[in-house]
């Protein structure tokens, strides 16, 4: 079996209702996952969000930093090599 196959098998509608039974278990997933959520959270929610957006804020920061002291001068050599190449041979149109 061919790669293009197997994509188009794996893109033809079916009629076994595998869409409906994907469906069904994501929804049933969902609901599950929020339930246990809501009966084993540790915290208020107010509690929670503050939380999450003070670690997020946190990240924010630390990634800013980092982007603005990151030297994109240093590069791996292998990238570097692999650049060169592709554009010494270009691709046929």
């Amino acid at each position: 079996m061919t790669l293009t196959d197997f994509i188009i098998r794996a893109t033809r509608p079916r009629s076994d209702g595998a869409a409906a039974k994907i469906l069904l278990g994501t929804g049933v997933g969902i609901t599950l996952g929020l339930l246990a959520g809501l009966f084993f959270a540790p915290r208020s929610g107010s509690e929670t969000r503050q939380m999450v957006a003070g670690n997020a804020k946190d990240t924010a920061k630390i990634l800013k930093k980092t982007l603005s002291t990151a030297s994109f001068e240093k590069r791996n050599p292998h990238t570097d090599d692999a650049i060169s190449k592709s554009s010494e041979h270009p691709k046929d149109e």
